[in-house]
């Protein structure tokens, strides 16, 4: 502990003793000298720190990159709305260039034009939406816009559209889902059912976007789930 200069040369002062200026004096002197001293052990020790930090081998720093993947990217699936996008820009390539993109190449092209698939391997699930996309459009329809055609136990409709037509007229003002109109085309022997059900879906999701766009009897009725029915007045 430190002398307690203050308390010395308060006492002092307290008690009116004649001596009260001689000793804080002194009391001054001896805490200057104090400080003198300590400046210079500070100093010093400074001084030998300086050379210990000097003589210690530099510390070996390693960083470690932990990568993850974002949170949307777990468990994500493809959005309708960008399944929509796969397709159409699939098939206008195809148009163009009479050739179709891989998936690879696909995800590739849209990625550079700013598209962000959502999930963490875009590639499998865009093959997916194209190789559905290529079967319904090499199975495009070659029924007159607004004929609704009708087909016995016997008689296999020429495209999925056409199947699919078929289903919706059979009960208008019936709503259906895509499961619902996939199981349809399989029950009665239009579309196979021991095939890739996800594909399937996918087949069902293009014809119904195409058939919906051409007879105005064919109406979307929701989003989530995408759902559709046929209606008795044109819609156009």
């Amino acid at each position: 502990m430190p002398k307690d200069y203050l308390r010395t040369v308060a006492a002092a002062y307290g008690a009116n003793d004649s001596r009260m200026g001689e000793i804080a004096q002194k009391a001054l002197q001896e805490i200057d000298q104090t400080v003198e001293d300590l400046q210079s052990q500070a100093s010093m020790i400074r001084k030998l720190l300086g050379r210990a930090t000097k003589a210690l081998p530099k510390p070996v720093t390693t960083v470690k990159v932990i990568s993850t993947p974002f949170p949307e990217e777990v468990g994500a699936k493809l959005t309708d709305s960008l399944k929509d996008q796969i397709r159409e820009y699939a098939i206008n390539e195809f148009r163009l260039t009479n050739r179709w993109l891989t998936a690879q190449e696909l995800v590739e092209r849209m990625r550079s034009s700013g598209t962000n698939f959502g999930v963490s391997q875009p590639v499998p699930s865009v093959g997916t939406v194209l190789a559905a996309a290529r079967k319904q459009y090499e199975a495009s329809d070659q029924n007159p816009p607004g004929s609704t055609p009708s087909f016995s136990a016997q008689t296999k409709p020429k495209t999925y559209a056409d199947g699919l037509l078929a289903i919706l007229a059979e009960r208008p003002m019936t709503v259906f889902t895509l499961r619902d109109l996939t199981t349809g085309l399989q029950e009665r022997g239009w579309m196979p059912s021991n095939g890739n059900s996800p594909n399937a879906v996918e087949i069902v999701r293009g014809a119904m976007k195409q058939l919906a766009s051409r007879d105005n009897h064919v109406r979307r009725v929701s989003d989530q789930p995408v759902t559709y029915t046929y209606t008795v007045e044109d819609r156009g």
